[in-house]
């Protein structure tokens, strides 16, 4: 980190902003300053003209533009830095926002100006270069930073992380050549119709296909509870909707070991999340928030134990893991569970499934389809 810090400074108006008065800043002692590990205190002695001011720092006196001083620029001229020099040695390990680097070779571009460095990411393998500015800033692997800015097959692409979505592309090479954070768009085909659509592969791994031809309107994770609670053989209501709580409705509601139970599968959408309401201001987001709010509060004076589980992300292992630590683990035997098979269920469509019954002989039994 490289800062000056001038809060304290006196201000002026320059046209029509507000700047720092140089002039009248004369005599201003106690100027704390950090450059990288090294910390002072800076006094402004004398104002030359707008572009020459003199400062004292351990007893000695420099002067320099107070445009490079605000922005501390004082390494070479005050500290005796060499600025050129490399901050970060071979063999250096520096922990990153996306994990730990390794600096193998020291390099410049091509004018000698810019520091850069080749690096081993020790989680991955991968060997790049990143400059000495983004590694200040705390970029790390283009790998392993989200979304990844490199593909390495067998470690980030699609089919190696998200298989199950992979295998809906179109042209399924394209899976080695996208992550699943990726905001490229690809052509996918739904498993149950063969509808080709072109969606982004993002939004496929969060939201699904949602097929516009048979979809049954019916998320991932509430289908994904569905299987589970038939696998429990629980007797749920879906998106049930007592008198004291219309119209709002919770996700299912069922009854065990003489206890009243609702369970709410807390997808991307809702639920106060920041980032995935699409034009939704913070407090719209908040409002979200404030429902979820009302439903527990509402729960809890009928005296009904309500378990939220977070299913921001699509994700067979995202969704059982959240489930493994919630108290439906408490209340159920959870290991026989073939979770699989709650994916599956989750990834048909339920509009295909009556359909089949209506093509197998049940044409005369709607109810009994229903």
């Amino acid at each position: 980190m490289k800062k000056v810090f001038l809060d304290d400074l006196p201000r002026k108006i320059r046209g029509n902003k507000e700047c720092i008065d140089w002039e009248n800043s004369v005599g201003y002692k106690g100027i704390k300053f950090i450059y990288d590990d090294i910390e002072g205190e800076i006094e402004i002695v004398e104002y030359f003209n707008c572009n020459n001011i003199s400062i004292k720092y351990d007893n000695k006196i420099y002067s320099l533009n107070p445009y490079l001083f605000s922005k501390c620029r004082i390494g070479k001229l005050i500290l005796g830095i060499d600025c050129k020099q490399y901050k970060y040695n071979v063999g250096d390990n520096i922990i990153t926002r996306t994990g730990e680097i390794q600096i193998i070779e020291q390099k410049r571009n091509i004018n000698n100006t810019h520091r850069s460095y080749k690096y081993l990411c020790l989680i991955d393998g991968n060997i790049d270069e990143i400059t000495e500015y983004q590694l200040n800033r705390g970029q790390g692997c283009n790998v392993c930073c989200i979304p990844s800015k490199k593909i390495i097959k067998g470690i980030n692409d699609l089919w190696t992380t998200h298989p199950h979505i992979a295998k809906l592309l179109k042209y399924p090479e394209r899976g080695y050549e996208v992550t699943y954070g990726s905001h490229e768009s690809e052509i996918f085909i739904c498993p149950d119709c063969k509808n080709e659509k072109s969606l982004y592969v993002k939004t496929v791994v969060v939201y699904g296909i949602g097929c516009q031809k048979c979809s049954d309107g019916i998320s991932y994770p509430n289908k994904f509870a569905f299987n589970l609670l038939e696998q429990l053989n629980i007797d749920y209501i879906y998106e049930h909707s007592p008198d004291w709580i219309k119209p709002k409705r919770y996700d299912f509601y069922f009854e065990f070991d003489n206890k009243k139970i609702i369970v709410e599968m807390d997808g991307a959408l809702g639920h106060g999340n920041k980032n995935n309401i699409n034009g939704k201001t913070k407090s719209d987001r908040d409002k979200t928030k404030d429902i979820d709010n009302y439903k527990d509060k509402m729960a809890k004076e009928h005296d009904i134990d309500i378990i939220r589980i977070d299913c921001k992300e699509s994700d067979l292992e995202y969704i059982k893991e959240n489930i493994l630590h919630s108290k439906l683990n408490e209340l159920f035997d959870l290991s026989n569970i073939d979770w699989l098979k709650c994916h599956e269920f989750a990834c048909n469509s339920r509009v295909k499934e009556a359909c089949n019954l209506w093509n197998n002989g049940i044409e005369q039994k709607i109810l009994e389809i229903s």
